[in-house]
């Protein structure tokens, strides 16, 4: 008999223990309390079901309290009462009442050294058993032990709750032979007093060994990734105990944050961001490529056009000026040139030429960084091939102009174009195009 009713004990243990040995992290201080309401029967003795009629159902709440001595062994003190259903046969009354007084020990398997750190709960538990010896009332007042087991999780700070079950053998009484009950149902716990000093901490860098190997850090150095600033101090900040370089900017974190606080402090950059002072150049440019100051976001960008000064190619434009996204401005993009210097037909130069193109010379140099395109639209003559030869010549032309009045042949390319669109309103005309 005793065999069969230890065997839901054994499985409860059994089954959490292998749902929880990879990942415990229940909180337990060193004081605790604990409630546990629970619903069950006799399951030997003359109130047990098959023995006699009515049902022998009935329930019980038990109050315990427990002191940590060293954990995970904590001694404890019950105090509870409830009742069944069904009455011994020489009971007068309708039911039976149940009470019990008992002192014991606790064992706590899988517990975590966090003590009460998940503030908003944890599904992570730890799995525990207790056995008692004291008074109880059932047949009579009679002396009993007990043994029980259950999962406690954390549910908020300081709280936990999970399953128990509990079976007591009762010998003694009134009548022959040993009385024994089972219980089970839900136990909720919850910590008095400060939270638990049994965190072990053994780098020093104010996160416990469980917590580093739930995420990943090293529980026996205190800067896993030797970038200065120790690991308790990254996690609780922001920045990431496992990259030395949070924001990627190239400049180590323990750099930025010179004092190792987790504190931007003045003079300091952020390690949390790429570009701290938000001027468009990371911390890492400005400070390894001499760009600037990282806390000035003035020197980012000496137009203030918004382009950063690396990829600014026009990096005085005037104050107001809309730019492109080189930082040239952007009404500069287009040279249009209506008249055009050429006979009909023909792609040599003719007329005023120098009045008519000098005028892109200008417009080309004032851009020294870019290099453009040259484009001719010519006037339809019906054969659509003939005008973009004619289109082409005449662009090359043009290039060869502009290239033996020393604009650089590097700088200049031709495009593709063609007869200009009575539909869209074209007309012949050069079109000088930043590329």
């Amino acid at each position: 008999m005793l065999s069969f009713m230890m065997r839901p004990l054994a499985l409860l243990v059994i089954a959490a223990t292998f749902a929880l040995a990879s990942s415990a992290s229940a909180e337990s201080g060193r004081f605790n309390v604990h409630i546990d309401l629970g619903a069950g029967a006799p399951i030997a003795g003359q109130a047990r079901p098959g023995f006699g009629s009515g049902s022998s159902a009935g329930g019980a709440a038990i109050f315990g309290f427990d002191y940590q001595l060293k954990p995970p062994i904590a001694i404890e003190a019950i105090v509870g009462g409830g009742g069944f259903a069904k009455s011994y046969p020489r009971d007068l009354q309708a039911g039976m009442p149940f009470a019990t007084f008992a002192l014991g020990a606790r064992y706590r398997f899988l517990d975590s050294t966090d003590g009460y750190k998940a503030q908003g709960g944890s599904l992570h538990g730890n799995v525990w058993i207790a056995a008692h010896a004291g008074y109880y009332q059932l047949d009579g007042g009679q002396f009993g032990i007990d043994f029980t087991a259950g999962y406690s999780m954390n549910i908020t700070n300081p709280f936990s709750i999970g399953p128990f079950i509990k079976i007591a053998l009762l010998p003694g009484g009134h009548h022959p032979g040993p009385d024994m009950f089972i219980l089970g149902g839900v136990s909720l716990s919850f910590t008095v007093g400060r939270d638990s000093p049994r965190m072990i901490d053994t780098d020093g860098d104010g996160l416990s060994d469980e917590e580093e190997l739930r995420i990943g850090t090293d529980p026996y150095r205190a800067d896993t990734d030797y970038d200065g600033i120790p690991d308790g101090i990254e996690v609780a900040t922001g920045t990431n105990p496992l990259d030395p370089d949070t924001d990627g900017d190239g400049l180590a974190d323990g750099f930025e944050d010179k004092n190792r606080n987790g504190v931007v402090d003045p003079g300091e950059t952020d390690p949390r961001k790429r570009d701290t002072d938000g001027g468009g150049i990371s911390d890492g440019d400005e400070v390894l490529g001499g760009l600037g100051d990282p806390l000035d976001p003035l020197d980012d960008d000496w137009d203030q056009d918004g382009v950063p000064n690396p990829i600014d190619l026009c990096p005085d434009t005037p104050t107001g000026v809309e730019v492109d996204a080189t930082g040239c401005e952007a009404a500069t993009g287009e040279f249009v040139i209506e008249s055009m210097p050429f006979e009909a037909g023909k792609s040599a130069l003719v007329g005023d030429v120098s009045a008519i193109l000098d005028p892109v010379i200008e417009f080309i140099e004032g851009q020294p960084e870019m290099s453009f395109a040259i484009l001719v639209r010519v006037e339809s003559s019906g054969d659509l091939i003939e005008d973009l030869r004619l289109a082409q010549r005449r662009a090359e032309a043009i290039r060869n102009y502009l290239t033996e009045r020393d604009v650089l042949s590097l700088r200049l390319f031709i495009e593709a174009t063609g007869p200009a669109r009575v539909e869209a309103d074209e007309k012949p005309a050069i079109l000088i195009r930043r590329r």
